[in-house]
C-alpha cells in the first residue's frame, strides 16, 4: 500500500479564520499533540505581515521529535534567512514557499507578471534549499491557473530544489473526480514531479475536502494538508479514521497513530475554538483546562489545584503547589479562578529561573528642581561574576532606574504594567510592586516587597528581566 503523508495545518487555519482562543502555551500543547499522534508535518503560522515569531518557534522547535517542523518562509530571501535562524535546531525543519499562481493573484496581488513570478520562485526556492533540503512549494490557487504556466511552475520549482510540490484548490468547487484527474494530468505532463513529492490542499468550503484528497492520493498525490478543525483543510481525524478503515480496499496507508488522533484532535479543538462549559461544572467534573470556563471554585482542595496546574503544563515541586494553593485560597473568595488566573498565581509565585542579573547597589538622585538619575550596579552570572554599572536620566526615579538596568542589559523591554500596593502599615509599611515586561508577544511578571518603593521596582523589574533572559537562552 502507498503511504500518504499528513501535513496538518491547524495552527495556520486559525489564523485565517481570524479567531481562536489559543496562546503561546496552547499553541505549544498542539503542536505537542500533533507531534504525539505522528503527524508527518506541522506548519508553523506567520502574522499577516509575515513576521515570524521567533520565541514560538524557538521554544516549540526542540520539542518536536516525529514530525517535520514547517514554517512560512515569507515572500523576500531576507525573510527566509530570519526565519531558518529562527528554526534550524529542528530536529527535522522544513521551510514553505507559498505563492498565487493564477492570473488575477498574480497580478493584484503580487503585481507581476507570468516571467516575473517564474523567476520569482526560482530565487525564494533557490535560497530556501541553501538551507534545507526539504523545500515545500506552494502553488496557491492552482486550479485556476493557466495549465501550461502551472507546469512551468512545478518545473521552476523542482529546478530551483523543491522536494515538495503542493497544489492548491483554494476555492474548494472541483468535484472529487475532477480534482485526482488533475492531479494525475499534472503528474503526466510534468515528468519532472516524479523526482518529489506532490502535496494536495483542498477548501473545505462546500465539505468536499477529504473526498478530493482521497481521489488526489489515488491518482499520485503524496501528502494531503489537514486540520484539526477541518473548516479549511481536510478534517485530520476524518481523513485517519477513512484511512484506518477503509485504507486497505483503497490502498492506502498513513503513519498517523490511529488510537490517539480521536482524543487528540478533540482536545486540540478545546485549544482552538475556546469552547466554554458550564458555569456550576466544577474543574474535576470538566476533565481538564478550557481557556475562558471557571476553572477553579471555592473549595477545591490542594490536589485539585495542583492537578489543574499540571494540566495547564506547569511541573510543579511539593512546595511550588504549597505556594500556589495558599496565593489560590486568598483570591478565590473575591473572583472566579480560570485558567489565565491561575497561570499569573503561577507566575508570581511559583516560577522561579536562575538570576543572570542580581542587585549590588543602586543610588539615585531625585528632586522637584532637577530630573531624576540613577546609577545601578549589577553582578551578571555568566559562567563567572562580573560587575556592571548603568546610568540613566528619566522623568522620575523609577523611569530612570529601569532605563539603566536596560543600559547593562543592551536592550529595551516594553513596560505593560506597573503597580505599587503597600502590604503593611506605619512609617516601616512594606510596598509591593508588580512589573510587566513584554518581549516576544509574552508578557513576564515580576515582583518586589522592600520598605524602599524604588528598590521594590528595581527588583521586580529585574525579576521579570532575568525571566525573559533565561526563557530566550534555554530556547
Amino acid at each position: 500500500m502507498k503511504k500518504t503523508g499528513m501535513t496538518d495545518a491547524t495552527l495556520q487555519e486559525m489564523i485565517l479564520r481570524e479567531k481562536g482562543a489559543a496562546g503561546f502555551k496552547e499553541k505549544i500543547e498542539i503542536v505537542r499533540l500533533l507531534d504525539k499522534i505522528r503527524v508527518d508535518v506541522i506548519q508553523i503560522p506567520f502574522s499577516a505581515e509575515e513576521k515570524v515569531n521567533e520565541l514560538l518557534i524557538k521554544t516549540i522547535a526542540p520539542l518536536v521529535r516525529h514530525s517535520f517542523l514547517c514554517c512560512n518562509g515569507g515572500s523576500d530571501p531576507g525573510s527566509i534567512d530570519n526565519v531558518w535562524k529562527a528554526m534550524k535546531d529542528a530536529k527535522k525543519p522544513m521551510l514553505r514557499i507559498g505563492l498565487p499562481v493564477s492570473a488575477i493573484r498574480m497580478e493584484y496581488t503580487l503585481g507581476l507578471k507570468p516571467p516575473q513570478v517564474l523567476a520569482l520562485i526560482g530565487r525564494l526556492v533557490d535560497k530556501a534549499a541553501s538551507h534545507t533540503k526539504d523545500v515545500d512549494f506552494v502553488a496557491e490557487d492552482a486550479t485556476t491557473a493557466e495549465w501550461g504556466f502551472l507546469c512551468d511552475v512545478a518545473r521552476a520549482a523542482v529546478k530551483a530544489g523543491a522536494a515538495t510540490f503542493t497544489i492548491e484548490d483554494s476555492a474548494g468547487t472541483m468535484l472529487p473526480p475532477e480534482f485526482g484527474a488533475f492531479v494525475e494530468q499534472l503528474r503526466c505532463d510534468v515528468p519532472e514531479l516524479s523526482g518529489v513529492q506532490l502535496g494536495v490542499c483542498f477548501n473545505n468550503r462546500f465539505r468536499m475536502s477529504e473526498a478530493a484528497c482521497l481521489a488526489a492520493a489515488a491518482k499520485g498525490a503524496d501528502v494531503i494538508r489537514v486540520s484539526a478543525g477541518g473548516q479549511i483543510a481536510a478534517g485530520m481525524e476524518v481523513m485517519a479514521e477513512i484511512i484506518e478503515q477503509r485504507g486497505e480496499s483503497i490502498g492506502l496507508a498513513s503513519g498517523l497513530a490511529y488510537t490517539q488522533v480521536q482524543q487528540a484532535a478533540a482536545r486540540i479543538r478545546q485549544l482552538t475554538t475556546g469552547s466554554v462549559q458550564g458555569k456550576d461544572q466544577g474543574y474535576e467534573e470538566s476533565g481538564g483546562v478550557e481557556r475562558g470556563t471557571l476553572l477553579l471554585k471555592e473549595g477545591d482542595s490542594l490536589q485539585t489545584v495542583g492537578k489543574a496546574a499540571k494540566d495547564l503544563g506547569y511541573d510543579l515541586s511539593a512546595e511550588e503547589r504549597k505556594k500556589v494553593y495558599e496565593a489560590f485560597q486568598r483570591l478565590v473568595h473575591k473572583k472566579e479562578i480560570g485558567a489565565k488566573e491561575l497561570e499569573a498565581i503561577i507566575a508570581n509565585e511559583a516560577i522561579q529561573v536562575p538570576p543572570t542579573y542580581l542587585l549590588k547597589s543602586y543610588v539615585i538622585n531625585n528632586g522637584n528642581l532637577i530630573r531624576s538619575t540613577a546609577h545601578i550596579i549589577l553582578e551578571k552570572t555568566n559562567g563567572k561574576i562580573t560587575s556592571v554599572e548603568g546610568f540613566a536620566v528619566g522623568d522620575g526615579p523609577i523611569e530612570a532606574a529601569f532605563r539603566a538596568i536596560e543600559q547593562i542589559v543592551g536592550r529595551h523591554f516594553e513596560l505593560d504594567e506597573f503597580q505599587i500596593q503597600a502590604v503593611t502599615e506605619g512609617r516601616e509599611a512594606m510596598g509591593d510592586t508588580l512589573v510587566k515586561l513584554r518581549a516576544g508577544g509574552k508578557l513576564y511578571s515580576g515582583k518586589g516587597i522592600s520598605t524602599d518603593i524604588i528598590g521594590a521596582g528595581i527588583s521586580a523589574y529585574l525579576s521579570a528581566v532575568n525571566k525573559i533572559v533565561f526563557e530566550e537562552n534555554v530556547s
